[in-house]
This record gives structure tokens, C-alpha cells and sequence, in this order.
């Protein structure tokens, strides 16, 4: 009972005012809590700061709330114990009430040939959950299939994370999961898969190609989305910001060097060439057999609280090229500084296939919701074996009012 009282007691003191609490022991010895010193008869045993007490309740409360998801699948009705409850489905997909894992519910997907045409036929099933604050996810699932399909890829479980409550709209591919080719039921599990930045929500999705499952039936049970980590909400550094129209980019004119770029293609600053003033990066993307495309340059930038900015870059294809290829200036997100954390790609823009120079433009982009960096880089291609050389100049990414 005196426990009790005892919290009581705390509440009641910590709701009202920021005083001491102090443990005394009356003539009889029992132990009293009051919220002044001990008087001369009694005997002092114990003095609890009541501001440390409060600090440590801000402090406690939420970590504990956000850590009470980890380790709990988000999916409802994993299992398909209540038939297909919570899952949208689509034709050709069946649920049967004793062929699961378990001798339990499951799905199935059985889809149909399609025509022979250029275009992708999956037959899907999926659901949209919500990811509260979680940080580093885990999707699992358990498979097997009747039949034998022509491709390994023929069915997969992926994940999509989306801005939107239902999935609809900013969505980004996460990954995925496809099975083996044995035969009995298997599980199928990706770790450490991390949210874009800004996701809210998660579509989680089971998947049969019908052009490549050679009608082998897919069953599908246990279906877990998992988060093994939560994250806390950080606020922005203004220590970064900047006034509006000046330009967080440094050396976008590559004027005497590649200072402050981090390159990846075959980099040279060249002195003969340049769009408004002489000096470019030369960006060589070179291939022995075929396709390929990786990061030109790029530059990372601590935003601060700046949230609306033009970016935007010159490029010229190079007249020694003995290949085809192709650019894109990219913007990607972060919710760290320094681009590190979730990320989210935004908008993009590519080149024509003109001569000479030509501007790349990203007008009045918003930057994802909690993000602090950015990372602006140039993409470029080479279209089979050979060279693709193309020049760029002129990059810039400046803030502009919020």
C-alpha cells in the first residue's frame, strides 16, 4: 500500500509543481514522503530531485512507445487464416482453407498466359501498411510452387514504399525476395531493408509472372513485414541555411579544377571548353561488350532549413564519342547530413540529342519531408561497346524563399 501511495504522490507533484521530494521516517519508523525537509524529530533517509524525475519521464515515454513495434509484423492476416481479409487481389488468384504451411489457409496464384507482346503480365496480390517510425525493416514469406516455371523470377515477393496512407502515389521500389528452384515449401527473407525518405507507408505484394511461370501454381503463407529498428525524429540544422537565390554548390563552374566533385566515370577538367566560361568536367563512359550507366559526379549539401530550390547544369555531347549514350541530372534526398540515412530519389531531367550545349533544369523543387541533405549528380551511359564523352559545366543548385 505504501507503495502506492507513493506513486500517487509522484504524479500528483510532478503534474503541479517542480519541487524535491523528500523520504522521511516518522516516530514509529514508517517511511513518509512529503515535499518539505524532514522536520528535527524525523529522520531524513532519502532526497528525489523532481526536475531530474520529470527530465527522465520526457525522456523515457517515447522511446519506449517507439520501440514497441519492433519485432511485430505489420501485416494483417499473414497467414491468410481469414481467407483474404485485408489483401487486394486480382483474377486467377485463389484462397484454399488447408494447404498452407500449417494445414492452414493460404493463397495461391495461378495466372494465365498471356500474349506475346512487349509488355510485362503479372497477376498480383497486395497490401498497404502503415510504417509508423520504423527505420530498418525485415520481409519474409513462405513459398512453394506446383509445377516448375521457366524463370527463377517468375514469382517474387517485393515491397514499394509510398508518401500516400494508401499507397497510391510516391511510390519507390524497396526490393525483393524470389524463391529457389526446389521443391517443398521454403522461406524467402530480406533484412536491412530500409524506408525512403518520407515513406509512411509500405505496399507489400506477391507476384506471378504468367508468361514465365509455365502454369506452375505459386502458394504463398506466412507473409511478414518487420521492423528491427525505429527511428526518432530529428529537426533541422539552420546552421546550413542559406538566403534565397545564393548557391550551395561549390566550384559548379569547374573554372580551374574538379575540386569538392566525387566522380565516378573517367573524370577531366578540361581549359578548351566551357558553357558561359571556359573550363568543364569531361566525363568518359566507356564499355567492352555492352549497356551500361553508373554516377558520373556528384556533390553532397547540408540544406539546413532552405526547402525550395533551383538545380540545374550545362551539357554537351563530345564529338570524339564512338559509342551512343546518355546523361540525367538527378536529385536524390537524405535524411542525414553529410547524404547519409533513408533516401528518396525526386525528380530528374536527360539531354536531347542535339549538338552543343544545352541546359538541364529543375525548377521550384521542395525537398522531401525530413530531409537535412542532398546529393546532386550527373548520371551518364554508354550504349553498348565503345566510348560515350560528353562535357558539363555550369552546375548549380541555389535556395530559394521558403
Amino acid at each position: 500500500m505504501m507503495k502506492n501511495s507513493w506513486i500517487i504522490v509522484l504524479l500528483c507533484l510532478c503534474n503541479n509543481a517542480v519541487a524535491d521530494i523528500y523520504q522521511c521516517k516518522d516516530k514509529a519508523g514508517r517511511a513518509v514522503f512529503q515535499s518539505s525537509p524532514c522536520g528535527e524529530q524525523d529522520q531524513q533517509t532519502n532526497v528525489i530531485s523532481n526536475q531530474k524525475l520529470l527530465s527522465k519521464q520526457n525522456r523515457v515515454g517515447p522511446t519506449n512507445r517507439a520501440s514497441s513495434i519492433v519485432g511485430k509484423n505489420l501485416l494483417h492476416n499473414p497467414g491468410f487464416e481469414q481467407q483474404l481479409k485485408n489483401w487486394n487481389t486480382q483474377q486467377d488468384v485463389q484462397w484454399l482453407p488447408t494447404q498452407g504451411l500449417n494445414g492452414s489457409g493460404v493463397v495461391t496464384i495461378n495466372a494465365r498466359k498471356p500474349p506475346q507482346d512487349r509488355y510485362i503480365h503479372e497477376t498480383k496480390i497486395n497490401q498497404c501498411v502503415p510504417i509508423q517510425n520504423g527505420s530498418e525493416f525485415t520481409l519474409a514469406g513462405q513459398f512453394h510452387h506446383q509445377g516448375r516455371p521457366v524463370k527463377q523470377n517468375a514469382n517474387r515477393l517485393r515491397i514499394y514504399w509510398t508518401t500516400s496512407l494508401d499507397c497510391l502515389s510516391g511510390g519507390q521500389f524497396g526490393g525483393y525476395v524470389e524463391p529457389k528452384d526446389i521443391t517443398g515449401w521454403q522461406r524467402l527473407s530480406r533484412q536491412k531493408l530500409i524506408p525512403s525518405l518520407g515513406a509512411k507507408t509500405a505496399l507489400i505484394e506477391l507476384m506471378q509472372n504468367g508468361r514465365y511461370s509455365n502454369n506452375a501454381k505459386a502458394y504463398w503463407d506466412n507473409i511478414n513485414l518487420i521492423p528491427t529498428k525505429v527511428s526518432a525524429r530529428v529537426s533541422k540544422t539552420p546552421g546550413y541555411s542559406l538566403p534565397a537565390g545564393f548557391d550551395f554548390i561549390e566550384n559548379g563552374d569547374f573554372r580551374r579544377n574538379l575540386k569538392s566533385w566525387r566522380t565516378g566515370w573517367q573524370a577531366q577538367w578540361v581549359g578548351f571548353t566551357g558553357h558561359a566560361y571556359t573550363g568543364a568536367i569531361k566525363i568518359t563512359a566507356s564499355s567492352t561488350k555492352s549497356s551500361i550507366g553508373k554516377g558520373a559526379f556528384s556533390q553532397c549539401i547540408n540544406m539546413g532549413n532552405s526547402s525550395h530550390f533551383n538545380v540545374g547544369a550545362s551539357f554537351k555531347r563530345g564529338d570524339t564519342s564512338t559509342q551512343k549514350g546518355g546523361a540525367r541530372l538527378r536529385i536524390t534526398w537524405y535524411a542525414k547530413d553529410d547524404c547519409r540515412g533513408r533516401a528518396k530519389t525526386d525528380r530528374h531531367q536527360d539531354p536531347t540529342d542535339a549538338k552543343g550545349w544545352q541546359r538541364l533544369q529543375l525548377n521550384n523543387l521542395k525537398s522531401s519531408t525530413g530531409a537535412r541533405s542532398v546529393k546532386v549528380e550527373a548520371i551518364q551511359t554508354v550504349a553498348g561497346k565503345g566510348q560515350f564523352v560528353a562535357y558539363w559545366d555550369d552546375v548549380y543548385f541555389k535556395a530559394l524563399a521558403n
